[in-house]
């Protein structure tokens, strides 16, 4: 009998998951307009996690490819709590699509694009300017993206708040 409701239970999340889908693609304006708009902060961000790859190329990398994934994840990491880019990679596999941004909800794609706008090339460029070997700066820029991430979502909900008591005033 529990079997059943598990089945039920797992078969109305994959339902929820489809329709919310085809809500961001079909219907949703919205987020498909700041999905559009946020295209744009991505390739600030890629532009600068290419200045990390091409600096650990010529610290010996071969693994350049890698680097660039690894700095994609630590911004989904900074952005979506809980569960980073596990909960991205979980999202592609339910949504049946291979990029990530387009799992993201309208307020995650906002502080994404806050993250890449404003924060990315600036914490990469300090660490590169440090001089110091890639595999050192990595988790440095990790973190920071983390602590931004962190400062953004406290903004959020510090937003969610305010709206939340002007509503029952």
């Amino acid at each position: 009998m529990e079997e059943k409701y598990i089945e039920a239970f797992n078969q109305m999340e994959k339902t929820i998951i489809k329709l919310a889908k085809q809500l961001r693609r079909e219907s949703n304006k919205e987020w498909k307009r700041l999905r559009e708009n946020s295209k744009e902060a991505r390739r600030i961000a890629t532009d600068s996690y290419q200045k990390f790859v091409d600096y650990a190329v010529k610290q010996g990398t071969h693994n350049g490819d890698r680097w660039y994934s690894l700095l994609t994840e630590a911004g989904y990491d900074a952005i979506i709590v809980p569960g980073g880019h596990m909960e991205i990679r979980r999202r592609k596999k339910e949504l049946h699509t291979q990029n990530g941004r387009d799992t993201l909800t309208a307020e995650e794609l906002i502080r994404q694009a806050i993250m890449d706008l404003t924060f990315t090339n600036k914490i990469i460029d300090e660490a590169l300017n440090t001089g110091e070997f890639y595999k050192k700066i990595y988790p440095v820029i990790k973190d920071k993206m983390s602590q931004y991430g962190k400062m953004l979502e406290n903004s959020f909900l510090l937003q969610d708040s305010t709206k939340t008591l002007a509503l029952a005033n």
